[in-house]
């Protein structure tokens, strides 16, 4: 292979979902020696990620975008959006001329893939949920190579399953396989992973951890499914962990300290913890003394570790997170995701007893409870380690390797 630095351009757009995959491929390709630069939009200055990055060699560069125009007013701006973006890009190759560029999705990165295109340099693409983008849509029929993060039915000849790179505080846990002759995927991640017990055979003292994520900004639905269930004997002795986000954060702490309720005598045929029936349990103040309310989780690989099972929104970097930890998941999906993507996503990974979607619209917390028991309690304890379907966990190295590879002189695709 040859040896020589490549300078890639990496466009990320202005949600995590986009910009996360693009800094951990911007972290790879430096460190394997060569001189990756991150573009994403002016309001991302402050985004944590970005600011710690590694300062002995850090090359961020801003641009302006808009959303595709659907009035005169929204056109004017997306316009002028896209000169002055191109104007930007046109002055950066005066000073670092890429060997090529690989956009990470979202209408963000669209004026970049427009530069890429009128300037004839090489460019790839990542989708990162099943459904494939506007983006991905419009431009794919130009790129060089399309890397997709969930398996697919058929792949045309540009499309390679990579999956969704992981965030480094994940690359930097212990890695759950140690096998260097194979691949680290979720399914070698799953044999490795302990079993997770079925609802009804954890041990009486030893209260089931259930972590509750909404993402950086927490999710309504998520936070009110908690505050349905702290009033519910079913969940009377399981520690919960919850992710609420800053704008709910103290209504749900408020909440969960004040709680306590006769338990519910609703839900027929299914037992809490302990093996009970709910309708013959005293009544009694249920305590909330194991549950941790907090507005942002840091250390989601360490929390999810310490998980028994996840509850979570259905972005695609949050279900590569979940496969990477190897525990049963349940999906929330955001339902006004672009082009419902979320629903999708979850529903291309379930696996009944250990990946399951609740999809309610509009939701419904009581309803939602009453699914989420039913899935602890039909909970297996086999995992899904013999599953060959799943998609890779080892995206920032494909596509590294692949990207290189495919920019070397004597390369034969």
């Amino acid at each position: 292979m040859n040896t020589m630095k490549k300078t890639i351009w990496l466009a990320g757009g202005g949600t995590g979902g986009h910009i996360s995959p693009a800094i951990s491929i911007y972290e790879n390709l430096k460190a394997r020696g060569h001189q990756p630069v991150l573009f994403t939009l002016e309001r991302n200055r402050d985004y944590l990620p970005i600011q710690t990055l590694d300062d002995t060699y850090r090359k961020v560069v801003y641009y302006r975008s808009s959303p595709i125009p659907r009035s005169l007013k929204s056109l004017r701006t997306f316009l002028s959006d896209v000169r002055f973006s191109l104007r930007l890009l046109s002055n950066e190759k005066r000073h670092i001329c890429p060997d090529a560029i690989v956009a990470f999705g979202g209408y963000p990165v669209f004026p970049v893939l427009l530069w890429a295109l009128i300037h004839k340099t090489p460019f790839y693409l990542h989708e990162q949920n099943i459904r494939h983008g506007m983006i991905t849509r419009l431009f794919s029929f130009a790129a060089r190579k399309v890397f997709l993060s969930f398996p697919q039915a058929q792949y045309t000849s540009k499309e390679v399953l990579t999956g969704n790179p992981l965030r480094k505080i994940f690359l930097q846990y212990k890695p759950v396989s140690r096998s260097k002759k194979k691949s680290v995927t979720a399914v070698t991640a799953m044999k490795e992973t302990k079993k997770i017990k079925p609802s009804g055979k954890f041990k009486e003292g030893h209260p089931r951890k259930i972590l509750m994520l909404g993402g950086s900004q927490g999710a309504s639905d998520i936070n009110s499914l908690y505050l349905e269930m702290i009033q519910s004997s079913l969940f009377q002795h399981d520690a919960i962990t919850i992710s609420t986000g800053k704008q709910d954060y103290e209504k749900v702490l408020a909440a969960s300290a004040a709680s306590t309720k006769e338990p519910d005598t609703h839900l027929k045929g299914l037992k809490n913890a302990k093996g009970q029936k709910p309708q013959k349990l005293k009544t009694a103040v249920i305590s909330r003394l194991h549950d941790r309310i907090l507005p942002f989780i840091e250390d989601v690989p360490g929390e999810m570790m310490a998980a028994d099972v996840i509850l979570s929104r259905a972005g695609s970097g949050m279900i590569f997170e979940i496969l990477w930890s190897g525990k049963p998941a349940c999906f929330i999906p955001y339902p006004y995701a672009a082009s419902d993507h979320q629903k999708f996503n979850s529903l291309a990974l379930e696996r009944p007893g250990f990946y399951e979607t609740i999809d309610l619209r509009p939701f419904k917390p009581g309803e939602a409870l009453q699914r989420f028991a039913h899935f602890l309690a039909a909970l297996r304890d086999t995992g899904v380690s013999d599953d060959q379907n799943l998609p890779p966990l080892n995206a920032h190295e494909q596509i590294s390797e692949i990207l290189l590879a495919d920019l070397t002189p004597d390369h034969k695709p």
